[in-house]
């Protein structure tokens, strides 16, 4: 299991630490997220080949973007090894904006997971399976989970460098 996996593990899992509320939640789920981004790389590839016939792709440029924002100043960030992911919404040009207003306008309504499997689905591409992974559990579930993760090295002190992490730790 990946780094990032165990980082977005420790964030599901994170206990409110003040109020009322306050401890691991009980009622309802969490969930993380995982994107295959070696398998969005063989995708971008493919749609760079597809993008030499007229009106086959419907964006002039790939719309998925990876964003790392710079960790020199921010200790947590560096340890937490963030990286944004980016869904382009809106086309580059007038010229296929005019020619996809179709496309655009029928999926202005849909959620991100939604927009992303229509569009790998749009290109025909068959050769990767599980782009995203979407694990749920209850909440009653993460407690266990969390000491798991710390056990393992993933807690506060390695999270958030310094006073902060010791504290919360």
């Amino acid at each position: 299991m990946e780094l990032q996996s165990f980082i977005a593990a420790f964030f599901a899992t994170l206990p409110k630490l003040e109020g009322r509320d306050s401890g691991f939640k009980r009622e309802g789920n969490f969930c993380i997220w995982g994107l295959n981004t070696e398998a969005v790389g063989t995708l971008h590839q493919v749609y760079e080949a597809a993008k030499l016939e007229p009106m086959s792709v419907p964006f002039p440029e790939f719309p998925l973007k990876f964003v790392t924002p710079p960790y020199e100043e921010n200790p947590n960030l560096a340890a937490q090894q963030g990286l944004f992911t980016h869904w382009v919404s809106q086309p580059g040009s007038i010229k296929s904006l005019v020619s996809h207003v179709p496309y655009i306008l029928n999926r202005a309504d849909q959620g991100l997971e939604k927009q992303i499997e229509e569009f790998f689905t749009s290109l025909n591409f068959t050769g990767i399976d599980h782009m995203l992974l979407k694990v749920t559990l209850a909440n009653t579930e993460a407690e266990k989970v969390a000491r798991y993760l710390r056990d393992l090295g993933y807690g506060p002190s390695r999270l958030f460098p310094g006073y902060e992490g010791a504290t919360r730790e």
